[in-house]
């Protein structure tokens, strides 16, 4: 069964410029989490795996910089495979920003 894994990102920021670097994405089996049956390192926080339904596996995800360290931190989840799980988003994080120049309270007249 075709699984479309996908690692919600958030954003941060680090000290440089571009950090470059791709999204690796490894998938074991919930009885054997040290083996990966399925890796992914690519441009995009998401793939696309083939994987058997019923099975229990736990998912791994982050972000690594040009040279290989990891940024941020490591996603982990573990899915039973089935067609009738159905993706729902909960809260993960919450952030603010300040706007310079911006102000609150009531609409002026």
């Amino acid at each position: 069964m075709q699984v479309t894994i996908a690692i919600k990102t958030v954003e941060q920021k680090f000290a440089g410029g571009t950090v470059g670097g791709n999204w690796i994405i490894d998938v074991a089996q919930a009885a054997d989490p040290a083996t990966v049956i399925e890796h992914y390192e690519g441009a995009a926080p998401s793939t696309t795996v083939e994987l058997t339904e019923g099975d229990t596996v736990v998912i791994r995800g982050h972000r690594e910089d040009a040279g290989g360290m990891i940024l941020g931190p490591v996603a982990t989840t573990q899915y039973q495979v089935g067609e009738d799980l159905a993706p729902i988003d909960v809260a993960n994080t919450i952030s603010a920003v300040a706007t310079p120049g911006t102000r609150g309270g009531g609409a002026r007249r």
